[in-house]
């Protein structure tokens, strides 16, 4: 029973610090979430960070944004403006977006991507977006080019 209590009151306390860590996320969406990494949440609730890597296995939270597995807000980032970080699942939609809506006749090359992120305070170079980019199953600037 002590054990139980104890598995318990970890998971709580692990939801607790992501609830904390992430308040803007669950105002208002994912855009707002933040790099997270389990290490930090272990710190702060202390205690080791396998721990709390098997509290948040196979567990699920509702959220204003709607339900989502808790491994999902823990993510590395990339550095941004001024020491601040991109959690890599943003990085990821926007390139995918830049993708989307880009001329399909003048596709855009992972290098531009990489510019245009640059432009936006995201320091990232042209193979992490090439990286990204087949994570994704996105194909590349040729085979993405419409001839006309």
């Amino acid at each position: 029973m002590r054990n139980i209590e104890q598995r318990r009151n970890t998971i709580l306390r692990t939801c607790e610090a992501i609830v904390h860590r992430q308040q803007e996320f669950m105002e208002s969406g994912v855009e707002a979430l933040h790099p997270m990494m389990i290490k930090e949440v272990a710190e702060e609730i202390g205690v080791h960070p396998s721990t709390v890597s098997r509290a948040v296995a196979n567990k699920y939270v509702h959220t204003p944004q709607g339900v989502f597995e808790l491994r999902f807000f823990f993510s590395e980032g990339v550095n941004g403006p001024e020491g601040a970080e991109t959690p890599l699942l943003l990085l990821k939609r926007k390139v995918k977006k830049m993708i989307e809506e880009e001329d399909r006749s003048k596709p855009l090359t992972d290098d531009a991507i990489a510019l245009a992120l640059r432009g936006q305070g995201i320091n990232v170079t042209r193979r992490t977006v090439a990286k990204y980019r087949e994570d994704m199953g996105l194909p590349s600037t040729h085979q993405r080019r419409v001839r006309s």
